[in-house]
């Protein structure tokens, strides 16, 4: 995780080369200080989501998917880290109640990132791909608040099961382009199996950070199965059910193929649940 904070802080000196230049060139400000100016606003409003990477507050998905997939192809990391960068700051944005200057960081980060992200040469496999996960993300952006309605309204337990496992499933979306852009390029007869698989992963892994995020979330009014179940009084039976669920189905798609990377990303998610089971006693204690 350090490794790819640290080669994406490189990605600012890209920025500043080129801010330099029109600040010199373009705006025409002769004074160092604009340019200091510059590289402190961008070190500050970088550290901001750095740090909620390093302390897992926000997760970077291409990490995740580096450690499932060996053959990660470098020459498109600081793409792949200027995505997550992308989504984690909307996120934020869409859901939290952010102070100015918190949002003003933000924002010149998305900026930054989206800098980084149309510095590279795309072919349009590549385009379409990143068109297809935008879609995806607007679809997450507009059916969370659906589900947010079902669930306030919903009191049976098994109807909030089947909510959450619909939410977690769409939720899990966002994986998707971390996964396609290294396999793009390879011919695999289980890209199907591994693209489901790292959904599995990414539901698994969004329970425990919703897990995690319960006081969080309530301050915040940030509504999700977990908090709903959480305030009718089932939370725990709701966790294991879906962990136990999203073990199933990783089982089934190991079953229908072994190979290294869904090897990978099963491990994974038994690493997951790990972490959950010990939350979940954690919470026993509340």
């Amino acid at each position: 995780m350090k490794d790819l904070e640290r080669q994406y802080k490189k990605t600012i000196k890209l920025n500043l080369k080129k801010l330099n230049y029109i600040v010199k060139k373009e705006i025409k400000i002769k004074n160092p200080q604009a340019n200091k100016i510059i590289e402190n606003s961008l070190n500050i409003a970088y550290k901001h989501l750095a740090k909620k990477w390093l302390n897992e507050e926000k997760y970077l998905r291409t990490y995740f998917a580096k450690k499932a997939i060996p053959f990660y192809p470098e020459k498109i990391i600081n793409l792949s880290i200027s995505l997550d960068a992308t989504i984690n700051i909307l996120d934020d944005l869409f859901d939290e109640k952010l102070e100015t200057e918190i949002k003003a960081l933000y924002i010149l980060e998305l900026l930054r990132s989206l800098t980084v992200t149309y510095n590279h040469k795309y072919n349009k496999k590549i385009t379409e791909i990143m068109e297809n996960y935008f879609n995806k993300i607007i679809s997450i952006a507009v059916l969370e608040s659906f589900y947010k309605e079902l669930l306030e309204k919903e009191t049976d337990f098994d109807k909030v099961v089947e909510l959450s496992m619909q939410i977690y499933d769409c939720r899990s979306l966002d994986m998707d382009i971390y996964v396609e852009l290294p396999l793009m390029n390879k011919k695999l007869k289980n890209k199907k199996e591994i693209m489901e698989i790292s959904r599995t992963f990414r539901a698994v892994n969004l329970i425990k950070k919703d897990i995690t995020d319960l006081k969080h979330d309530e301050e915040n009014q940030i509504y999700n199965g977990i908090r709903s179940a959480d305030k009718k009084g089932f939370r725990n039976p709701l966790i294991l059910t879906l962990i136990n669920f999203y073990e199933k189905r990783a089982i089934q798609i190991k079953r229908k193929n072994n190979g290294k990377i869904i090897r990978n990303f099963f491990e994974m998610i038994e690493e997951e649940n790990i972490k959950i089971k010990k939350s979940i006693e954690k919470l026993h204690l509340i």
